[in-house]
């Protein structure tokens, strides 16, 4: 017989025959899909004895979850907040309630019964907090010294640069001291020279001077040698 309803109800197609249809577990399955559903029963009772009811809690690092509970406790304290204007006796039990689970939870224990009574989830859960979150923490410690350390060796290394710097531009300083002291001097020994020309071009306008009225002397003396010779002829 043929499953009423058509294939798209849940039944088979008229045209497949008996069995053909896409039924859980049905002979349509891979061995695959068959050996994963029957190992299914057996990983989720591997997973309550073990403390948790699914394998995200395993593959969750501590960091995750304490982060997680954290956000759970923080919305807690929010809603406490805001509805504590006015509380009846079931918002106050229910909050203490929520209160209790949230403590319970940062301490390892969970809410479902199956893990509360198992003390091996308790341990995994406190395993994978403690010591993982402590090799986290004591990683990110390290990470942290390194990068102190690489800051500090970058900045001893700019300090180093600007020393350095500092240094040339110290020695470049004095060189223009010194280039300004050569040029000063140079200056002063060019100022020596031109009083020193000076002083012999006055010199030589004085010696001039001097020739000039020795020649004038000179055409005096012969124009009265020439009229004393012109009275005598006389």
């Amino acid at each position: 017989m043929v499953a009423g309803g058509g294939h798209r109800h849940g039944g088979a197609a008229a045209e497949r025959g008996e069995g053909r249809g896409k039924r859980i577990g049905g002979p349509r399955l891979t061995p695959g899909r068959r050996r994963r559903r029957e190992r299914r029963p057996e990983r989720r009772k591997a997973a309550a004895r073990h403390g948790s009811t699914g394998t995200a809690a395993f593959r969750r690092s501590a960091t995750e979850t304490e982060r997680w509970t954290r956000s759970a406790r923080l919305r807690r304290t929010r809603r406490r907040r805001r509805r504590s204007g006015r509380r009846s006796g079931a918002t106050t039990a229910a909050d203490r309630s929520s209160a209790v689970t949230a403590e319970r939870e940062s301490d390892g224990a969970s809410s479902i019964p199956a893990e509360r009574e198992s003390g091996e989830g308790i341990i995994t859960r406190m395993y994978f907090r403690v010591v993982l979150g402590r090799d986290k923490f004591e990683a990110a410690i390290r990470r942290r010294i390194e990068v102190l350390n690489r800051n500090q060796c970058e900045q001893e290394g700019c300090g180093r640069a600007q020393a350095q710097r500092a240094q040339k531009l110290e020695e470049r300083a004095r060189a223009l001291e010194e280039r300004a002291r050569a040029l000063d001097q140079r200056e002063t020994t060019l100022a020596a020279h031109e009083a020193t020309a000076a002083e012999a071009e006055s010199t030589l306008c004085l010696r001039e001077e001097a020739l000039a009225e020795r020649n004038r002397t000179t055409l005096a003396v012969e124009a009265l040698v020439a009229r004393r010779a012109e009275e005598l002829r006389l």
